[in-house]
């Protein structure tokens, strides 16, 4: 499990990002925030000149703005907000549950980040 999952481009060419995300989930501990980065429409236009940016902004418009209706519902903190001058957008959103630190704050131990 881990502790953190970043994810930077390619999932707006997966076949099925929601089975994408729900997998970033199941690998996550509870508490974990997910992050999932990749490019808008607006980048793509910036390439519109070349054949193969017309055809994937023609066919798959609609997969160049964050998923958010992909992710399931009970996840905390959704969030979303364009970077790079809006050429990228960020999803991001933590598994619920108790995150280990949240755990051993509670239990009243220190918590040592390994180096």
């Amino acid at each position: 499990m881990f502790d953190v999952v970043f994810h930077v481009g390619g999932i707006n060419a997966f076949n099925d990002r929601a089975q994408a995300i729900n997998e970033m989930i199941r690998v996550a501990r509870p508490g974990t925030k997910i992050v999932i980065v990749d490019e808008t429409a607006k980048l793509l236009k910036a390439f519109a000149w070349m054949p193969w940016a017309r055809r994937l902004l023609r066919e798959y418009s609609d997969r160049f703005v964050a998923p958010v209706t992909l992710v399931p519902a009970g996840r905390n903190e959704v969030q979303t907000h364009e970077i790079s001058k809006g050429m990228m957008y960020c999803l991001s959103f933590r598994k619920p549950g108790v995150s280990y630190e949240q755990l051993m704050k509670q239990c009243g131990a220190e918590y040592i980040m390994a180096e």
